[in-house]
């Protein structure tokens, strides 16, 4: 069952990485910052931790060399393959379970670290308050 949830959590990232590639095709960018909102702490912290481990695997994908069978052979290159190597950076917070922590670190994230996307939390009342600031 462990090993199921890993798995799980690692197809969503690895969506969320070829999405990514995606968007920055037609950008200019060295770094694609994404903001990861887990809970690290409170109620629920042993599988915030596992997500976290899980999308640091996927940033070790992207960003180091591998010879992966892949789409698009992004994991035989080293950063995103079609925008000039661009570099893949989370930028982790926690939420804490919370709403209102949660809304405090999405909001931070966006305008103060820039991402260019949010991923995460896991927890249903955290993340309808995130949606809602990413929507603004």
């Amino acid at each position: 069952m462990k090993h199921l949830k890993k798995l799980i959590i690692l197809a969503g990232l690895l969506s969320c990485v070829f999405g990514l590639s995606s968007f920055v095709w037609g950008q200019d960018v060295k770094e694609e910052r994404v903001g990861v909102i887990w809970p690290l702490t409170g109620p629920i912290p042993y599988l915030g931790n596992l997500c976290k481990s899980v999308t640091d695997l996927g940033v070790d994908l992207v960003n180091k060399k591998f010879d992966i069978d892949s789409s698009g052979n992004i994991f035989r290159s080293e950063g995103f393959p079609n925008p000039k190597g661009a570099k893949l950076r989370f930028i982790t917070a926690d939420d804490e379970g919370k709403p209102d922590v949660g809304r405090a670190a999405a909001e931070r994230l966006i305008t103060v670290d820039k991402v260019h996307a949010l991923l995460g939390t896991v927890m249903s009342g955290v993340t309808v308050t995130i949606s809602q600031v990413a929507e603004q």
